[in-house]
Formats: structure tokens, sequence, C-alpha cells
């Protein structure tokens, strides 16, 4: 039984570390595709509606859809 209750705090705890590697890598990815935008494109991303929200929250799948929906205007 303490096994098993030690292999689930190993795995609850390489669970968190993952999950906070992913979130760091998800706004590092932000921040790298919105270096790589031309500065035309990156003054246009903030006018978009609910850029301020995905922004916050550095969700780059909303910033990649705003950047899409910028570009095929």
């Amino acid at each position: 039984m303490a096994t098993q209750r030690e292999m689930w705090k190993i795995r609850v705890n390489n669970t968190i570390k993952h999950e906070e590697l992913l979130e760091a890598n998800l706004e590092l990815m932000y921040e790298v595709v919105m270096s790589i935008c031309d500065p035309v494109l990156r003054d246009q991303v903030p006018n978009h509606e609910g850029y301020e929200k995905d922004d916050n929250k550095q969700d780059t799948l909303a910033l990649l859809k705003i950047i899409k929906k910028t570009i095929w205007r």
C-alpha cells in the first residue's frame, strides 16, 4: 500500500512539473510568434476584438487565429 501511495505522489509531482513546463513553453511560443511578425501586422493585432484577453492569457492559438484573420482581410 505504501509503495502505491509513493508511486501516486511521484506521478502527481511529475504531472505538475510537466504542466508547468508546458505553460512556460506556451508563453515563450507566444512571444516568438509576436517577434517574427512584421511591424505592420504587430500594430494591427492589438486592434482585434478579444486580443486583450488572449494577450493576458498568452494564448498562442488565439493569437495565431487573430493573425490569420488579420492577414486574410
